[in-house]
């Protein structure tokens, strides 16, 4: 088993994503667009996208269903979504094609797939920042040609594989000190407020990172975002400058499958080096347990 950690995301804070897609049966050209308003298919005019419809209203999304947790609506998985702005697109403007993804986490992958003919995919014509963005959340190397199915070949941004294959350190969930208050007045009565429920938090160390594996799969997450490259582009600090104490994120290494918020007071990338000069990292998760999956 794989130690993996992946974050959620949300089109209100990353920025709009899109791609065009084109169709090879009369040469059928739509858009999907990912933002604020949620994920829809639109209208490409050769210049600009039009007519926009939403098909998921859903803003905040992962890699994989954090919702059983984080409630209906709250960090689905993408591909679902994906695969419905895809399938819409075609049906509203002349086919009737219907469109898979898949995302599987073993191999580091997206496939989209199409029920019939073939399509090509252009990150960068409706809008290059956000296609841009659209390319690397799927992994994407580059645009894509007709194909009946294209399969992504580099790690997609907000996935970890770590080195190790395990937590380690692990204080697994609790209340904390300080969350409850108490005063005594001079007269010697006592007092105390509470929450009505206690948050729970838990704790891992990540052990022993070093640098990205040489394959999308394979174990290994650069540490600093200037040492990445390659077929895994998103780092561990990367990780923390996007989640901070806001984005919750899973980790699982098989026996502990926790969702998780960092806490403010260690949402900050500071790796620990594990001896002076060696290129060997300990990376510390700490903040709220929001639930198990």
């Amino acid at each position: 088993m794989s130690l993996y950690v992946l974050a959620g995301w949300d089109f209100g804070r990353v920025g709009t994503m899109s791609m065009m897609v084109t169709e090879n049966t009369g040469s059928l050209t739509f858009a999907v667009v990912c933002d604020e308003d949620g994920v829809q298919s639109a209208d490409w005019t050769g210049s600009a996208v039009a007519d926009l419809e939403v098909e998921d209203d859903d803003t905040a999304y992962c890699h994989e269903d954090l919702t059983s947790v984080l409630g209906s609506g709250q960090y689905d998985d993408f591909a679902t979504a994906l695969a419905l702005g895809l399938t819409e697109g075609s049906r509203r403007y002349g086919n009737t094609r219907t469109y898979t993804v898949t995302w599987n986490r073993a191999n580091q992958t997206y496939a989209i797939g199409v029920s019939a003919g073939t399509f090509a995919v252009s990150f960068s014509a409706i809008d290059s920042a956000q296609g841009e963005r659209m390319r690397l959340l799927l992994g994407y190397a580059s645009n894509l040609g007709q194909a009946a199915t294209h399969t992504t070949t580099v790690r997609p941004y907000y996935s970890i594989v770590s080195a190790a294959t395990a937590l380690s350190r692990v204080t697994r969930p609790h209340a904390r000190r300080g969350t409850v208050r108490g005063m005594v007045t001079s007269s010697g009565a006592h007092f105390a407020v509470a929450p009505a429920q206690l948050a729970r938090y838990c704790e891992a160390t990540v052990m022993f990172e070093s640098t990205a594996g040489g394959s999308p799969s394979t174990a290994g997450t650069a540490v600093y975002a200037s040492d990445t490259g390659g077929l895994a582009p998103w780092t561990w600090e990367d990780f923390f400058d996007h989640v901070s104490a806001i984005e919750p994120f899973r980790v699982d290494d098989g026996t502990h499958d926790w969702v998780m918020t960092l806490d403010p007071d260690m949402a900050h990338f500071e790796p620990e080096r594990h001896q002076p000069d060696w290129d060997m990292w300990h990376i510390v998760l700490s903040g709220f347990h929001e639930g198990s999956l």
